[in-house]
């Protein structure tokens, strides 16, 4: 009667012990797939914000005033294209502010930023709809310590985004990701190229913000 007592249990201690490590094995599983689609999301995110990087190529590309045999400054403020929050004297103003004492006169050919969706229709996942990625960019001159321009060279700061966004439209959880990019602008050989990147801190990405305000720059 007591070795059966005893060969009981010790059965349900094994199969206690069985139970525990499955649990655990299980545990971890879930662990990892969720910590793998956190980190694809936030991939995802990076790759938004180089989606404006190379949107701001495009657009750099398709604009005549962007390759300037001109290399005085003046022109290279007027002509080249930028993006401000807006094309608001006040935008502009905040955009450039130190670069020139009088931005809105130097600064004429201003584009407006704001979220735009790359994906397409056919590219998005199951779980994904248009406006899950998007970016949102600006940019600036590239300057000496004396804030003179330097023509050669052109930033961009784009910042990416990946949302999580249920059927009924409600945001579940957003990813973001920053990135500055120093493009180098061929003139002789017409090319615009990303010369060099590197991803920073997020900013706030409302008006006025020090996402605005900010110049940041790649050294060397």
């Amino acid at each position: 009667m007591r070795r059966g007592s005893a060969a009981l249990i010790l059965v349900v201690i094994v199969l206690g012990f069985m139970m525990a490590i499955s649990t655990s094995y299980v545990t971890m599983v879930q662990t990892e797939t969720r910590a793998q689609t956190s980190l694809d999301k936030s991939a995802r995110a990076r790759d938004a914000a180089f989606a404006g990087v190379s949107y701001v190529i495009a657009r750099l590309l398709a604009t005549s005033s962007t390759m300037l045999v001109d290399s005085d400054p003046v022109t290279l403020k007027r002509d080249r294209l930028y993006f401000a929050f807006d094309c608001s004297a006040y935008a502009i103003n905040t955009r450039f502010a130190g670069l020139d004492a009088a931005p809105t006169t130097a600064f004429q050919n201003i584009a407006s930023s704001q979220w735009l969706y790359p994906v397409t229709t056919g590219l998005l996942e199951s779980d994904e709809v248009a406006s899950s990625v998007a970016f949102f960019v600006t940019s600036y001159p590239a300057t000496n310590l004396a804030n003179i321009v330097i023509p050669e060279y052109y930033y961009v700061k784009s910042q990416g985004m990946y949302r999580d966004i249920e059927p009924d439209g409600t945001v579940t959880a957003t990813y973001t990701a920053q990135i500055l990019a120093r493009l180098l602008i061929a003139t002789p050989t017409l090319q615009v190229k990303l010369e060099r990147y590197q991803y920073t801190e997020v900013e706030t990405d409302v008006f006025n913000s020090y996402y605005f305000l900010s110049r940041q720059y790649i050294y060397p």
